[in-house]
């Protein structure tokens, strides 16, 4: 501000002084001129506010005198109120000013004498007096300036130089003219310095109501010294002292720590630092702030200007924010340990359920009702498995530690496999269901296969779950617009599906409570089945393929239409080799010479017993170890061509077991398997990382187990040419579902009903009352309710198929 002000006071002085050049020509107010803006305008400026505060009785002391001089300064004649004011003619002051009229000097002297008497007295104009000190050095200017005279002025004024009396008289000529130019300086200075002055006011208000009321600490500093030189009000709140305490101090009475930068960067007027520091205060505690420092200059002298703020609340707020974000990460952690081991404890008993199920299946010579009880034992457990595996997913989803395993595939294989597996159920609805590519789409896809099979499982699977009559439309498409962020993290292939089906359609109120955790529509809680998760994930998971999933269209009894859209690279068709597929009935090992021994390490029984029966039956040699000491001690005793290992056990854990085999030169040519119902996010990669030759998730599955075996050792299988793993699993048609046609229609209808509302309760009170007529179907038929086989409910009771019912 003090730099600004200067600025405007040259500025004002130049201006003044530009007035008087342009208009006041005479020879002698030139030098006038010359002699008082060097020292009566320097001296006036310097006493602006002495002169501001005597201004206004001057101005009309001195109002009909001056208005005559500055008529004269601006227009170049002299008026009545100026000749009547200083007792001079007109004749006589044209004759002063052109030098015509010598003989009136004698009486304009007596005249200015008069006047000098009158100013002497009046002290407001007392700085006109040093002009008689300095006037004597114009005899050699007026000498030069005498060669541009014409002739009869030049004689004139070299006269009256040589005369002592002559130049008295211009002396005091000169006094009298300086002080009429004086009063003309005063004049225009107080109209200019007025009008400044007021700027000048409220500047300096609103800069004092600003470093006053500003909610910001602000201390200056001299940096000669490093002594405090003023504080305003909010810094002496938050110190709790007085100024008194403060200015003249050093500045580490309030800043704890202080030290004064003198470092050559830190330029005037730049800010230095921003940083957090603390502020000491006068009880002798300390105050976090969050502080800036700038250097500035102040009439020569270097300054530092420091602004702060208040960081308490905020560091308890940072410091509750950040318990809360451990808290809910805690909370986090618990959830998820919590949901693993309880998903860990439940895969443990259903291992054996699911296990021993697949075993009895494969004996070849069940009666018809023992197949349907292996069918409920294994639509229950899968059943339960997917509950389990949804709320899992979404666990790690939420916590971020979802990962994409992007693997080459073949797409259309894939949309093929998917078309198959729902292609029965849609014909049984007698729903037209259609997939179609449109346009180019790349065969081949660097993509998380899982993935992308599991968001259609999820979509197709809600179609025909929706959709009673009319059609399933499945649309793909392929393109490579994007941009380039997107092409470099994810592919530079965009593939969409849209899934349009014709069923009971999504209201506006509902469309989105299809994307949100646990929520189902009212039309999907009629339905019955699933937790409300499988779009919430399927969303989730497009969205970790660089796409998203979302609702297209949706009208009540119209129908919905759906879009998935994912990234992908297309990879070359002809390098791609894919993976030999299998499909016969596993049978046994063929029998040679040599001895296949597997050694199961698990401490829990049961599993135990599972594997080695499956392994048995097979035609492996196995021996079984009840956690990881025993285990270790087992594979050195007997040196198993296979170790199947646990790795969540008490005494031992699968990793430390594996550590110590693999160290013994055996173990390091010995396939060792990793076999867990561990769910902990990444447990297959890390498993995979700390050494172990493959992974087999629980429940065993007995096709996964052999095809893991032989993929790590040599061993060769018998198959069963007569029926493939799929034909297995098939039952024979049970002859209870030909009673179903016998019953009432009017109750066929009442269970359909039922079963479309979603009223559990009175479709078990319908089938008991067929259970008083036909109790073999009416068991069947609990035990399809009991097993959650809604889907299979309800194309049996439409009269569908019925192998496919029992299937």
């Amino acid at each position: 501000m003090g730099n600004d002000m200067r600025n405007d006071v040259k500025s004002l002085r130049a201006g003044i002084f530009s007035e008087i050049i342009i208009v006041f020509l005479p020879l002698t107010m030139l030098l006038i001129y010359q002699t008082v803006s060097d020292i009566t305008v320097s001296d006036r400026l310097a006493d602006t506010h002495r002169l501001l505060a005597a201004s206004s009785s001057a101005y009309q002391r001195y109002r009909l005198f001056v208005n005559g001089v500055v008529d004269a300064i601006d227009t170049g004649r002299v008026s009545e109120d100026a000749v009547h004011n200083l007792e001079h003619t007109t004749v006589e002051l044209k004759s002063i000013t052109t030098g015509d009229r010598s003989s009136d000097f004698s009486s304009l002297a007596a005249r200015t004498n008069a006047l000098l008497a009158h100013l002497r007295k009046d002290r407001s104009f007392g700085k006109v007096l040093p002009l008689r000190d300095t006037i004597n050095g114009i005899d050699a200017d007026l000498s030069a300036l005498a060669a541009q005279c014409d002739e009869t002025n030049r004689q004139m004024i070299l006269e009256n130089i040589n005369s002592t009396q002559s130049r008295k008289i211009m002396v005091f000529t000169a006094l009298a003219l300086g002080a009429l130019v004086t009063l003309a300086l005063i004049v225009m200075l107080i109209r200019h310095v007025t009008r400044f002055e007021l700027v000048l006011r409220e500047s300096e208000e609103r800069m004092r109501v600003m470093f006053e009321s500003i909610n910001a600490g602000i201390v200056l500093i001299d940096c000669d010294n490093n002594s405090i030189v003023d504080v305003n009000p909010t810094a002496l709140r938050l110190h709790g002292g007085t100024k008194e305490e403060l200015i003249g101090y050093p500045s580490e009475r309030l800043f704890h720590g202080d030290n004064v930068r003198t470092d050559p960067e830190h330029d005037e007027g730049k800010a230095i630092d921003i940083s957090k520091g603390m502020l000491s205060l006068c009880n002798g505690e300390r105050l976090p702030v969050l502080e800036s420092v700038n250097y500035v200059a102040i009439n020569g002298r270097r300054y530092m200007l420091k602004s702060f703020v208040d960081l308490s609340k905020q560091m308890t707020l940072e410091t509750e924010l950040l318990a809360a974000k451990e808290a809910a990460e805690a909370a986090s952690r618990a959830k998820s340990i919590f949901l693993a081991s309880m998903s860990h404890e439940i895969r443990t008993p259903m291992n054996a359920i699911i296990g021993y199920a697949q075993l009895l299946k494969r004996e070849g010579n069940l009666a018809p009702q023992q197949g349907q009880y292996l069918n409920v034992i294994n639509n229950s457990g899968e059943h339960l498995l997917k509950l389990i595996n949804d709320i899992l997913e979404m666990s790690k989803i939420e916590s971020g530690t979802v990962n994409l395993t992007p693997v080459p595939f073949n797409f259309h294989n894939l949309l093929h496999d998917v078309e198959s597996l729902f292609a029965d159920r849609a014909r049984q609805k007698k729903l037209r269901f259609d997939v179609r590519l449109q346009g180019e789409v790349p065969v081949v896809l660097d993509a998380d296969e899982m993935k992308v099979r599991q968001v259609l499982i999820n979509m197709i699977g809600n179609a025909l779950k929706f959709t009673d009559e009319g059609t399933i439309a499945v649309t793909v498409s392929s393109s490579t617009d994007s941009p380039d962020k997107e092409r470099d993290t994810y592919g530079e292939t965009a593939i969409t599906v849209d899934v349009e089906d014709s069923g009971i359609g999504i209201s506006a109120e509902e469309a989105d409570q299809v994307f949100a955790l646990f929520e189902q529509t009212e039309s999907g809680r009629r339905r019955i089945g699933g937790t409300g998760l499988g779009m919430p994930i399927s969303r989730q998971f497009a969205r970790l393929m660089g796409g998203d999933l979302f609702l297209v269209r949706g009208e009540p009894g119209i129908g919905s239409a759906f879009r998935f859209v994912f990234r992908a690279k297309a990879l070359d068709l002809a390098e791609f080799k894919q993976p030999a597929v299998d499909e016969r009935f596993f049978w046994r090992i063929i029998p040679d010479e040599k001895e296949w021994r597997v050694l199961v390490v698990d401490d829990q029984e049961n599993n135990r017993s599972l594997l080695s029966h499956m392994l048995t039956r097979a035609g492996f040699a196995v021996r079984e170890a009840d956690g990881g000491i025993d285990g270790v001690a087992q594979f050195r005793a007997w040196l198993p061509d296979i170790v199947l290992m646990d790795i969540l056990m008490p005494d031992m854990d699968g990793y430390e077991a594996l550590r110590q085999i693999k160290a013994t030169s055996e173990g390091g040519v010995t396939p060792v398997i990793a076999v867990t119902a561990s769910v902990m996010m990444d447990e297959h990669q890390k498993a995979l990382d700390l050494g172990f030759d493959g992974f087999i998730m629980k429940p065993v599955s007995m096709e996964c187990l052999f095809e893991e075996i032989r993929r790590l050792t040599n061993v060769a299988y018998l198959y069963d040419d007569s029926r493939s793993s799929g034909d297995a699993a098939a039952e024979i048609l049970p002859p209870w579902v030909d009673r179903l046609t016998t019953l009432p229609d009017v109750l066929l209808g009442a269970m359909r009903d039922a079963l479309e509302a979603g009223d559990i309760a009175s479709l078990r009170g319908l089938i008991e009352q067929i259970g008083e007529s036909e109790p073999i179907p009416a068991e069947a038929l609990r035990r399809l309710v009991d097993s959650y086989s809604y889907d299979e409910l309800t194309t049996l009771l439409a009269g569908g198929d019925a192998r496919y019912a029992s299937a």
